[in-house]
């Protein structure tokens, strides 16, 4: 939503939320899966921060759809 409208705060505040979800559930995930989580979420916050908002909802969509299969 975010990133179609532009909105390069939005997509970092995104970022955040995804960041702080990922503090919440670490503790769940075994070693493995915590450091895919990690690599996605390292290279979602990469695209947002160099304000490439495409690629960062891209890597935001294969994130979530990763956790939803853990």
């Amino acid at each position: 939503m975010h990133a179609a409208a532009r909105n390069s705060a939005g997509v970092i505040g995104g970022v955040a939320t995804l960041e702080w979800i990922r503090d919440r559930i670490a503790q769940t995930l075994e070693p493995g899966e915590l450091a895919e989580v990690d690599a996605r979420l390292r290279a979602t916050r990469t695209a947002a921060d160099a304000k490439r908002l495409a690629a960062a909802a891209d890597h935001a969509v294969r994130l979530g759809q990763r956790l939803r299969s853990l």
